[in-house]
């Protein structure tokens, strides 16, 4: 706001500095500027006013963060379970990233995030122009997977020594998960 007046014809520029700039990040940043007057010649006429330069204040304040983590089930695959996380009231130019904990094995899992980053489009971190998170944690049901083991028959005549077989197999609709291994010990009388 400009309060006097100045000289008839002459032109006043106004300059603002870097709080502006980096106004978007949260926390109170002085909006600073340099005034420039110069007469209609294009001369510099600055020195002959008497400027008091009364700098603004640039309040920006943090956001309300919140995750939301979505589960599911799933049956047994040796893999992590693949939660869904949504950040809710992230500002347009932000990103939310989410750990999550490795929930791999036949299970009931309640899970909240490990740790969790918010980046600025520009590359920035903006983790901290976010007020605490609130999380809504989330379920997941991981299956027993379904192995049917047959072991093989056998027979001999009676001779006074025991009858054994190792031979099995694996039947059914699913199989082992692949890197699993399967130790089976038969006995029999």
């Amino acid at each position: 706001t400009l309060t006097g007046d100045l000289a008839e014809n002459d032109d006043l520029t106004v300059t603002f500095g870097s709080g502006i700039i980096h106004a978007r990040e949260s926390g109170a940043f002085k909006n600073t500027f340099s005034a420039k007057i110069t007469h209609p010649s294009g001369v510099d006429a600055t020195s002959s006013y008497d400027i008091s330069r009364i700098f603004g204040r640039l309040d920006v304040t943090r956001i309300s963060l919140g995750i939301v983590i979505t589960g599911g089930e799933k049956t047994y695959d040796g893999k992590p379970f693949g939660f869904t996380v949504e950040f809710v009231g992230l500002a347009e130019t932000d990103s939310g990233y989410a750990a999550m904990p490795e929930c791999i094995d036949a299970g009931e899992y309640t899970v909240s995030y490990v740790s969790y980053s918010i980046t600025h489009s520009n590359g920035s971190d903006s983790t901290g122009d976010y007020d605490p998170v609130d999380c809504t944690p989330g379920n997941a049901t991981i299956l027993k997977r379904c192995v049917s083991i047959t072991m093989t028959d056998a027979e001999k005549e009676y001779d006074g020594t025991s009858l054994t077989s190792d031979a099995f197999t694996v039947t059914g609709d699913t199989k082992l998960v692949e890197g699993d291994t399967l130790t089976v010990d038969g006995s029999g009388n």
